[in-house]
């Protein structure tokens, strides 16, 4: 693949139309998944305090692919990175975002419960401080990379792609908030 057609190539020019197409097929899906995004919650608490069954209606109906161009850019990581956590092949990440088309219903759990992840820390920080001047998902990403002792010395990324590992996680943070985090 030639870096002037790769979409992700240094310039961009190709991921632009390639988001700019997924985001008008999938504008309707998108915004509801990230209505609250003007909301002083931000846009990922709904998504941690979101009940059993919303979250399995948002994953039937098919979780827009072109959220994962919105979390890699609210993150600050390449999506490659967004793409190790969530197990999804970049091969099939370029594929669905050209297309518009929704993530599996697999691909689709895993990204949501990284966003869900990113909620939960917003709600821990909303809760426990002062929100303001805080960026959730950079801190989350940032913590993803982290090596935690809490986890035998590994990045609580390497969990975030099994539903187990991300119940692991979520404890972690959920440790954190009570004081109970080592």
């Amino acid at each position: 693949m030639s870096t002037a057609t790769s979409p992700y190539s240094s310039k961009g020019r190709v991921v632009a139309r390639t988001v700019s197409a997924a985001l008008a097929k999938d504008r309707r899906k998108l915004r509801m998944f990230f209505q609250t995004r003007a909301t002083v919650k931000g846009p990922y608490a709904p998504l941690w305090s979101a009940d059993v069954a919303q979250r399995i209606d948002w994953v039937k109906e098919g979780i827009p692919s072109a959220v994962l161009v919105v979390m890699a850019s609210d993150m600050q990581v390449p999506r490659e990175k967004l793409l190790f956590w969530s197990r999804i092949s970049r091969a099939t990440a370029t594929r669905k975002l050209q297309a518009g088309a929704a993530l599996s219903a697999d691909e689709g759990e895993r990204a949501l419960g990284l966003a869900r992840l990113i909620g939960q820390v917003t709600h821990v920080v909303q809760e426990s401080g002062n929100p303001e001047g805080f960026d959730a998902a950079t801190w989350t990403a940032d913590w993803l990379e982290q090596p935690n002792p809490a986890l035998g010395g590994k990045a609580p990324g390497q969990y975030m792609d099994t539903a187990d590992g991300r119940e692991l996680v979520s404890s972690l943070i959920a440790r954190m908030q009570s004081g109970a985090y080592a």
